[in-house]
């Protein structure tokens, strides 16, 4: 029997139809509008660049499918109305027009939070202030060697999102987390699992990271396989205790 992915065919029937912002037009954002259209979603584009500024590539892809786009500084003043919104990374869920749009009804995501929400695999998720991608690559790699199918992406590549229909229960998803998401804001898997690499060639750095996604950061360390850290010196063990 053919494995149905029950929660990617109810995302199906909810997106039809449905007045979808997407904020920031980049290339590897391309993959994810042409999905939602597909899926026959209405979607506006939104760019703080001016369009003069804008990749080629992605603008005459949006201009060709007819989708209304918005740019410049003040754009996010013109998100109202919408039924779901995809951001980027650098969007922060509390940027006041989003937190705005939010109170009136809006869904507020991104294609990593909707790929965890829809995934029937195990996931395996990396983040760290460095090595990410390199350790994100190797993982996946062995996964594959081992034998199973493997998808990797997050900030490396394609969006993964938009292979979830291919995706079986027993595949392995690998992704690499960007450390200034808002982990707080992401429903992980119950089958999730973290590697960790800290890195302190700079504890200032590390300081900011934590300042971030401090407290849901370190209940996901608490459940994770493996947490790693490496240069740490002398003079930083003291100012691990309240993080390990």
């Amino acid at each position: 029997m053919e494995y149905v992915n029950n929660k990617l065919e109810e995302f199906k029937k909810y997106i039809n139809a449905k007045r979808v912002a997407i904020i920031g037009l980049g290339v590897s954002n391309i993959p994810l509008i042409n999905y939602l259209y597909d899926l026959g979603a209405r979607i506006t584009v939104f760019d703080q660049k001016d369009e003069n500024e804008l990749n080629e590539q992605a603008l005459n892809n949006v201009k060709a499918k007819g989708f209304e786009i918005v740019t410049g500084k003040e754009c996010l003043k013109a998100v109202n109305g919408f039924d779901i919104i995809f951001r980027s990374p650098s969007a922060l869920p509390t940027i006041p027009e989003l937190v705005a749009e939010v109170e009136r009804g809006a869904i507020l995501t991104s294609e990593i939070e909707m790929l965890l929400k829809l995934a029937p695999c195990k996931v395996i998720g990396v983040t760290g202030t460095e090595g990410k991608t390199t350790t994100t690559s190797i993982i996946a790699e062995i996964i594959k060697k081992a034998g199973y199918n493997c998808f990797l992406g997050g900030n490396i590549g394609k969006p993964i999102f938009v292979e979830i229909g291919n995706i079986k229960p027993e595949d392995v998803i690998v992704i690499e987390l960007n450390g200034m998401w808002d982990l707080s804001k992401i429903e992980f898997p119950s089958n999730f699992k973290v590697y960790q690499f800290i890195d302190f060639i700079n504890f200032e750095t590390f300081e900011l990271y934590f300042m971030n996604m401090r407290q849901k950061f370190l209940d996901i360390v608490k459940q994770a396989d493996v947490v790693c850290f490496i240069n740490v010196g002398e003079e930083n063990k003291e100012k691990l205790e309240g993080y390990s």
